[in-house]
């Protein structure tokens, strides 16, 4: 009752032969929340499970704000997820995959978000897991605020995540040459129009664990990695930065990041830093910290050793508020002391 502000939200919910014992509690967690300024816009990529008709129908039927887009052939997750936005009438819309849960207060919390801090045009949440029984909750995704170097390192927004419509219709919403990926594409063209971008620091989405799903394990879905690779080699095109992909040679970390490259030889002619060596600068003593625009993303503190340029390399960014320090955003989310 304290919003001055009650935008409508599009909850966007791409769904394809999904069990009911996933969709159902899915799309309750949707209808009951405490938020009442919002609507459901499914869309059906022409499922062949029956269950999923019969529930979609039944919810359309009961819900004047729950809307279904039935699709007459397959065209898989962009596509499908492009015919549900382009039902959706609110201003914002928030992302939600067709087997999670939300809490009843997520979009209150957004739209709460949204109301202090006038002009947002988006804002992301932090998460957990949710097993496939959907019994115990673990793993809880405890984010940093925006920046866009970390991002460029890893897609660490994920869910559950709330645009501007007006934003994504802009860009053209998703690109299915990216699909498995087509997330992190989306939010790294919205990021390349508005820097408007904000945190809830709680959580408010149950990403649950089914076999096969990228939840489960990232390297599940081989088209993912691909995506992913290519989404960051047309993003620096864009931005018309020198560098190249980089996979990390752990195996227990499935990402990519890119190594830029610069002509300024008062800093360094060219740097290529691999996770390992990331990993062996603990042991070493940082010589020195600067305020450097590389690339002209966001100012960002950089620690500069042995002549080469460490920051935000596989969400590894240096904290300019504690000397000695680094902050591993992707693993364990823990903070290493510099000796």
């Amino acid at each position: 009752d304290d919003l001055e502000y009650r935008p409508l939200v599009s909850i966007i919910i791409p769904v394809y032969n999904i069990e009911d014992r996933f969709l159902r509690p899915c799309l309750d967690s949707c209808m009951e929340q405490t938020y009442k300024n919002f609507e459901v816009c499914v869309s059906d990529d022409n499922s062949g499970l029956e269950s999923v008709r019969k529930t979609l129908e039944e919810y359309e039927a009961k819900y004047d704000n729950f809307h279904v887009f039935w699709r007459k052939e397959n065209g898989r997750i962009s596509e499908n997820t492009n015919s549900a936005l382009s039902i959706a009438k609110g201003e914002f819309i928030a992302l939600v995959d067709d087997d999670d849960l939300l809490e009843p207060y997520s979009l209150l919390e957004m739209v709460r978000y949204i109301n202090e801090h006038p002009g947002t045009d988006m804002v992301y949440s932090d998460e957990d897991m949710l097993t496939e029984d959907g019994l115990k909750r673990h793993d809880p995704k405890f984010k940093p605020d925006w920046s866009p170097d970390s991002f460029m390192s890893i897609m660490y927004t994920c869910h559950l995540c709330v645009v501007r419509k007006s934003l994504v219709d802009k860009i053209g919403g998703f690109d299915k040459r990216f699909d498995g990926a087509q997330d992190y594409d989306l939010i790294m063209r919205i990021s390349e129009i508005t820097d408007n971008i904000g945190h809830v620091p709680q959580i408010l989405y149950h990403w649950r664990e089914i076999q096969g799903s990228t939840a489960l394990d990232m390297g599940a879905k081989e088209y993912l990695k691909a995506a992913s690779e290519n989404l960051k080699k047309e993003a620096l095109e864009r931005r018309g930065f020198k560098g190249h992909i980089v996979w990390c040679p752990l195996k227990e970390v499935v990402q990519c990041f890119p190594v830029y490259e610069t002509d300024d030889d008062d800093l360094i002619v060219r740097f290529k830093v691999t996770i390992i060596e990331c990993f062996q600068i603990v042991h070493c003593r940082i010589l020195a910290f600067v305020q450097y625009r590389y690339p002209p993303c966001d100012p960002t503190v950089a620690a500069i050793y042995n002549r080469k340029i460490f920051f935000c390399l596989l969400g590894i960014q240096v904290m300019s508020d504690l000397i000695g320090n680094f902050f591993l955003i992707n693993l364990c989310h823990k903070t290493a002391q510099l000796t």
